[in-house]
């Protein structure tokens, strides 16, 4: 517990190098290494940290003026369109690609991104790893036959009734395994659930009751592989060692991943999964250990994923206990 501590800290302590920059925080969609999807559409901004590849993808709906997709790498971009601007480090192909106006609505620069992409991925990967610590404060309520041997028969249901924060553990078998998802809100309360595992799949539906998407946040510290299967999500995914398949279904949130793609078979039958333009609005700071000796350092940490809260409002009442 200590060293991921430190090791949190000292990636925290990197965040103000970082503050000119773009953090994860100001994009729907914030992708580290490679992007690479087929039709469809992100309402909001989109970040790649390595090369994209877009066909028949749309981008900025919801955000129509400035810049609203960053990519470090190669941009290769046909049919679709982008609302704003884009900048990318290159641009690959002729036909369709952003020089077509057909695709771009905005201006296209060609240059350094305005992320620092290897700084925010140290620092989402400790933030992850630092949030899958917190203790649990409710159980989720699993119901149904044989849950967690592939039949798609379970329902969980999260009762994030109590004031301020809730935090969930929940194992990706059991979740893979589940048809519907049912969280139930406090007015002004924030949901974390932490799933362990090594990938997660999810397929089926989804409600928020008594509060909004906003307020809900998956964080999949240990996943290498997460698919949405033509699934409702309602909430916000931070998987940042997760290669993403997207296979249709929606995610009304911000998703944080290692790599985006898409599966070509729901691709062709049903398009992508849709990313709907809802950034997290909890918040994630009220069980940061009283021990920690400078609660500002996490909220500089914790604060780049649009998440600090009312931290340094707090920092006295904490040095005090």
């Amino acid at each position: 517990m200590r060293r991921v501590l430190i090791a949190a800290a000292l990636f925290a302590l990197a965040a103000p190098a970082v503050a000119s920059a773009e953090t994860a925080a100001d994009f729907n969609l914030f992708v580290l290494g490679d992007m690479k999807v087929r039709s469809s559409d992100t309402e909001g901004r989109v970040a790649v940290g390595g090369n994209a590849n877009l066909d028949g993808y749309t981008i900025g709906l919801t955000t129509p003026s400035g810049t609203d997709l960053v990519v470090k790498g190669s941009l290769k971009a046909t049919g679709g369109s982008t609302y704003g601007d884009v900048r990318a480090g290159s641009l690959v192909g002729a036909t369709g690609t952003p020089a077509d106006p057909s695709w771009s609505h905005g201006t296209i620069t060609v240059g350094a991104p305005t992320v620092d992409f290897v700084a925010e991925g140290a620092r989402l990967t400790a933030l992850s790893s630092f949030l899958d610590t917190y203790a649990n404060t409710g159980s989720a309520v699993v119901e149904g036959d044989n849950c967690g041997n592939g039949n798609n028969n379970c329902r969980v249901t999260f009762n994030a009734t109590a004031a301020g924060l809730n935090v969930f553990d929940i194992d990706s078998s059991i979740l893979s395994d589940t048809n519907t998802i049912t969280i139930n809100l406090a007015a002004g309360s924030t949901i974390l659930v932490n799933v362990s595992g090594s990938s997660l799949q999810l397929d089926g539906g989804m409600s928020v009751n008594g509060g909004n998407s906003s307020q809900v946040l998956f964080n999949l510290s240990q996943a290498s592989s997460f698919k949405n299967g033509n699934f409702g999500m309602m909430g916000s995914v931070l998987a940042p060692k997760a290669t993403v398949i997207g296979g249709g279904g929606q995610l009304n949130g911000q998703l944080i991943v290692q790599s985006f793609t898409g599966d070509s078979w729901y691709q062709f039958a049903q398009g992508n999964t849709q990313i709907n333009d809802v950034k997290f609005s909890g918040n994630l700071l009220t069980l940061i250990p009283p021990s920690v000796p400078e609660p500002a350092t996490w909220a500089l940490m914790i604060g780049g994923f649009g998440i600090a809260g009312a931290m340094l409002r707090r920092k006295r009442a904490l040095a005090a206990l």
